[in-house]
């Protein structure tokens, strides 16, 4: 099963709650696919350990086994730097990733940074969408966007939402107005922390809501219909 997580603009924590779904899905391998302007490798703490990458392996200039970097928890396959996507011809690429979900049982997709054509690649791969928002103009336009090319090339997705930052219950009660309106299904609502809560998030350690301490991820993938406080 593949699932895109996909940011609506700009700026919405898309890599980071990357992560955190992989960790929570026991995900067997994370790519990163924004070719040129990848950063799980940073994130991880392997951007000096790569030799081949996302590209060689679709290009077949290695196996898959040459192009993954082994973590604690999951497989980390990271798009290249320097190569572009569209140098992949579509049906090679569709056959490769073909290859992966033979090999793996659950893969997540980071696209924190996209173009249209690399977009339109991964959807006709996908199980599932997840498109990171938050309450932003422009990341409903962004959501209006990832919709319409779905539409375009008639893909029936399992799309779904997960809303990020939300500071009160104002913003809450208008994003679910908005899912609603575009009868669109909502994957999670992440609520907006501090910067010293920052880092925590990013040592996967708890932060402060209401008061309580509280685990990241149990908050963020119980779903925003079982929180009520």
């Amino acid at each position: 099963m593949i699932t895109l997580m996909i940011p609506a603009k700009g700026g919405v924590g898309n890599s980071l709650l990357t992560r955190f779904f992989a960790l929570n899905r026991k995900a067997d391998l994370l790519i990163d696919g924004a070719f040129g302007r990848r950063g799980q490798d940073l994130h991880h703490g392997v951007e000096d350990e790569i030799l081949f990458d996302l590209f060689d392996y679709l290009s077949e200039s290695v196996e898959i086994q040459e192009a993954i970097c082994k973590t604690e928890h999951y497989d980390l396959l990271l798009a290249s730097q320097t190569r572009n996507l569209n140098e992949i011809a579509p049906e090679q690429f569709y056959d490769k990733i073909d290859e992966l979900k033979n090999k793996y049982d659950e893969i997540i997709v980071d696209l924190s940074h996209w173009q249209v054509t690399d977009l339109k690649y991964w959807l006709k791969t996908a199980d599932q969408i997840i498109i990171v928002a938050e309450d932003d103009v422009e990341a409903y336009r962004g959501i209006d966007q990832i919709q319409f090319l779905c539409w375009q090339d008639r893909l029936r997705l399992n799309v779904k939402l997960l809303f990020n930052k939300v500071s009160n219950r104002e913003t809450e009660n208008k994003v679910k107005n908005f899912i609603e309106e575009k009868e669109l299904d909502l994957y999670g609502i992440v609520p907006k922390v501090t910067d010293t809560d920052q880092i925590k998030l990013y040592q996967l350690n708890e932060y402060t809501y209401g008061g309580e301490k509280r685990s990241f991820i149990d908050r963020l993938f119980r779903g925003v219909n079982n929180d009520q406080s």
